[in-house]
């Protein structure tokens, strides 16, 4: 990188950044064609004329029926030897939907959301259905406007979408926000409402929510189990009797380099979190990148064999930090997972991002707690009890208070049973052990305030 990608009598294609893999199937590239920055779809494999046709196809039927996209710039596929290399209009600035959503504040985001079913609502109209949305498969551009793209997730229909149909489409996109984002969806769906003519936003919204709920937990679930195998987002490798699950924008020298000298421990005396005799926990680094590392010690060799016919709970926690985010509810992010393997399973370590912040009891050690930060920590509680999730050690030293956001972290008990008794008694559970944490009346009383109003949020849709 970067290199040249002949295009037949069009000339040469310029790849300079990839921007997104999907391995044995699709590339993504910025680059340069007849001196104009582009977007470059490279598509390979057995299925590549039919994934390049489907996905110009339908960017080029909204483009024509003026629902925003990025521009065509081909008509029609081009050959790069086995390959088929679709080209769009490069949108500089852009960002992905998702990112300029985190980055927004409350307001921004009323707004998004309601650009976002505006948007929808003109496909739905069209007779075209997203199968598979997510917030990365739109752009909000330098001028704050929002694009689709990926017009490989598309189906086209023989007319309009009718309401029940769109009911679940739009459920399975609102899956992809976090539960709390439903107290504001309800402008956003009159919008949606109004462009389709539908006369009662309040019904259709109850129904489009119920099955973003349904979305969101298999979604949570699909990307807990995503984690251990190799696709787009992940690496699993075997290398010296380890198996190795990473994120796939870890560089996999650097993190060889780190494992050849680091596994046994931390450099220094100062950057050791915790000595255990189940757990050791220490700070360390990666390249240029801040990491707390979490191993998983074998205590005895009746330990190694019950952890041989189990699953490890560093194995759980790195499929439950997964499955919190896929609910939108903050956590260091994963890294990697490293399982140590001599026929037994023995040692495994957590590789997470180092997260900022103070620890909640340690935040709140005085007698008045700031109200924004006890409505912030009592949100993220909240979002485990509004998705049926059980923490199982709401310790107040297992919150991580910062600027920006509370994370929640040492999630190797977490669950979501499966009968509603077992959720609702496991949540009251939660929810009475971290008010345990606060002995000061007064800052109890705030918490309990918090946590009813961010509690009641669950009910507006």
């Amino acid at each position: 990188m970067p290199f040249d990608l002949v295009l037949g009598s069009l000339g040469p294609l310029r790849c300079e950044e990839l921007l997104r893999l999907l391995p044995g199937r699709r590339m993504v590239f910025r680059g340069w064609w007849r001196e104009k920055p582009v977007l470059a779809k490279v598509f390979t494999g057995s299925a590549a004329v039919r994934d390049a046709q489907r996905d110009l196809g339908a960017i080029a039927a909204m483009f024509r029926r003026g629902i925003p996209v990025p521009e065509p710039l081909l008509p029609e596929p081009v050959a790069a030897g086995a390959a088929r290399v679709v080209l769009y209009e490069y949108l500089a600035g852009s960002l992905p939907f998702g990112e300029a959503w985190r980055c927004a504040g409350e307001v921004r985001r009323k707004a998004l959301l309601a650009e976002l079913f505006n948007l929808v609502a003109g496909q739905h109209e069209a007779g075209m259905v997203q199968e598979d949305p997510h917030l990365d498969n739109f752009l909000v551009d330098a001028a704050g406007a929002i694009r689709a793209i990926d017009g490989g997730a598309y189906r086209l229909g023989s007319g309009p979408l009718a309401g029940k149909p769109a009911q679940r489409n739009l459920g399975l996109l609102l899956a992809q926000f976090p539960r709390s984002a439903h107290a504001g969806v309800m402008a956003a769906l009159e919008v949606y409402c109004r462009r389709r003519g539908f006369p009662d936003p309040a019904a259709f919204a109850r129904g489009v929510c119920r099955h973003a709920d349904r979305w969101r937990h298999y979604r949570a679930r699909k990307l807990s189990e995503k984690c251990l195998r190799d696709c787009t987002e992940f690496l699993v490798r075997e290398k010296g009797g380890l198996r190795i699950f990473q994120r796939r924008e870890l560089d996999v020298r650097l993190l060889d380099e780190w494992i050849s000298g680091a596994l046994s421990g931390p450099a220094r005396e100062s950057d050791l979190l915790k000595a255990g005799n189940s757990q050791t926990v220490w700070v360390d680094r990666i390249g240029d990148r801040q990491v707390v590392v979490k191993r998983y010690n074998v205590k005895t060799r009746f330990h190694g064999l019950r952890r041989m016919l189990s699953s490890s709970r560093g194995r759980r926690s790195w499929r439950n930090a997964h499955r919190v985010r896929g609910y939108g509810i903050p956590t260091p992010r994963p890294l990697a997972y490293i399982e140590e393997r001599h026929g037994l399973r023995r040692r495994a370590w957590l590789v997470t991002e180092k997260a900022g912040g103070e620890r909640a009891d340690r935040c709140f050690s005085g007698r008045h707690g700031d109200r924004e930060k006890v409505r912030k920590v009592a949100s993220v509680v909240a979002a485990f009890a509004q998705n049926g999730l059980v923490h199982g050690d709401m310790k107040a030293s297992n919150f991580l208070v910062g600027k920006e956001d509370v994370q929640v972290i040492d999630l190797d008990s977490l669950s979501r049973p499966r009968w509603r008794w077992l959720r609702e008694r496991g949540v009251r559970a939660d929810r009475e052990r971290f008010l345990r944490n606060w002995k000061d009346p007064e800052l109890r009383a705030a918490f309990e305030a918090a946590l009813a109003e961010a509690e009641g949020k669950r009910h507006l849709c």
